[in-house]
């Protein structure tokens, strides 16, 4: 097992762009589908919402990881058009960071 010392750990951040068809509402309708997660994310096994409120979805993802299972308790934060997310720290999880954020946007040409 490697640790990187926290300064390194946190250091270790990126942003990338993706295009894809479809409106920005039809993108988040797909991005906060979690139960159909496993069916377009390879390693999603299991997803399964344990809270929800207006803008707040609590959710565990089952996922294997060479020969053992990671079961990982993310809160999801969303908007219209940005999604966000965090380890629930109200139970236990093997990574000490995952969090994120999807911003969608209409494409300004149109495509």
């Amino acid at each position: 097992m490697v640790e990187l010392p926290s300064s390194e750990y946190e250091k270790r951040h990126f942003s990338q762009t993706f295009r894809v068809q479809g409106t920005s509402k039809t993108v988040m309708a797909v991005l906060t589908s979690f139960a159909r997660y496993p069916e377009w994310i390879d390693d999603a096994r299991e997803c399964t919402i344990y809270a929800r409120s207006e803008n707040e979805c609590r959710v565990r993802i089952v996922t294997p990881i060479l020969w053992f299972t990671v079961v990982t308790h993310l809160v999801h934060r969303i908007t219209d058009d940005s999604m966000s997310w965090c380890l629930d720290t109200d139970y236990p999880n093997m990574f000490r960071v995952n969090e994120g954020r999807w911003h969608v946007r209409d494409a300004e040409d149109g495509i």
